[in-house]
């Protein structure tokens, strides 16, 4: 059963997550989060949903990480259509 390997593969997230924090290394580009060009790569707009805000992230397809103010990597993202700001 392909479902029983789910549990293990998130444990393996959560310890990877951990351990990157533990080295001062954070996860940025979550959805719902404002889209910033500074840390996410906008792959493609996707049409505004019931109870999405314009502008925000719609779908993470790699996540970005920063260690304190440096960029380690762009989290390549979906975003809602409309204004950014």
């Amino acid at each position: 059963d392909p479902g029983s390997i789910v549990p293990g593969v998130r444990a393996v997230r959560e310890g990877l997550l951990r351990n990157l924090a533990s080295l001062g290394v954070e996860l940025v580009g979550l959805p719902g989060d404002p889209f910033d060009p500074n840390l996410h790569e906008a792959l493609t707009v996707v049409p505004l949903t019931p109870g999405a805000k314009p502008g925000t992230i719609a779908q993470v397809f790699e996540a970005g990480f920063v260690r304190g103010e440096r960029l380690v990597r762009v989290a390549r993202v979906t975003v809602f259509a409309g204004d950014a700001s």
